[in-house]
């Protein structure tokens, strides 16, 4: 989205949005830095689950063309520093993927008699990656999906796998990331044994994604 500047006071963004483009549609993907199985209240270190969104993805779709629709992704760093609303009372900035796990513990710490359930914190917590993307960047994000590790792994495995040449170089760290993946999201993927270019399942692709 186009954005226009304005004056930044107490640490709040200096951009605002223009209004959206008709038949363009900006949709947030958030990676969670969960290890944990599905379903489990704790990490794998034992504590409280709280997440961070350390991978973070702008989808543009684009359909003003309606015979040649095109699909843009533009990564967003982890590490940018933005204005997440009610995050301190400095009005400081803080690390971008802190505000899935700022909007997640907010949610949770509300929820004194555990009425809710993990999804619905998740979604706080996206919500406020948006709403922090949003007034920090000046987009018009819609939407947004969210998974961690165990879900990336479930959805590149329902794709059937995907082709990668995998590098030498990299194979005995990429083996390594797999034994730790089973054991924090017990899974059972096998090792890979060589290197080129071949078929990796999901936990294999999750190994070499890290």
């Amino acid at each position: 989205a186009t954005t226009t500047t304005t004056k930044a006071t107490q640490g709040k963004p200096i951009v605002t949005a223009r209004p959206a483009v008709k038949g363009v549609e900006n949709i947030l993907l958030l990676g969670l830095d969960e290890r944990g199985k599905i379903g489990a209240t704790k990490d794998e270190t034992g504590n409280n689950k709280s997440y961070r969104s350390d991978s973070m993805i702008v989808v543009t779709i684009d359909r003003r063309d309606a015979g040649n629709p095109r699909i843009k992704m533009t990564a967003l760093a982890r590490d940018t520093l933005v204005y997440i609303e009610g995050y301190n009372s400095t009005g400081s900035k803080a690390k971008l993927n802190a505000a899935f796990q700022y909007g997640y513990t907010k949610a949770k710490n509300a929820d004194k008699n555990r009425k809710k359930t993990e999804n619905d914190y998740k979604h706080a917590g996206a919500q406020t990656a948006v709403k922090t993307i949003n007034e920090n960047f000046g987009l018009n994000l819609s939407g947004y999906i969210f998974m961690g590790f165990s879900e990336f792994v479930q959805v590149i495995d329902y794709l059937g796998g995907v082709t990668v040449d995998v590098e030498s170089n990299v194979l005995a760290e990429m083996n390594k990331h797999i034994k730790a993946a089973n054991s924090e999201c017990g899974l059972s993927t096998k090792t890979v044994s060589s290197a080129g270019k071949q078929t990796l399942n999901g936990g294999q692709v999750l190994a070499y994604c890290r």
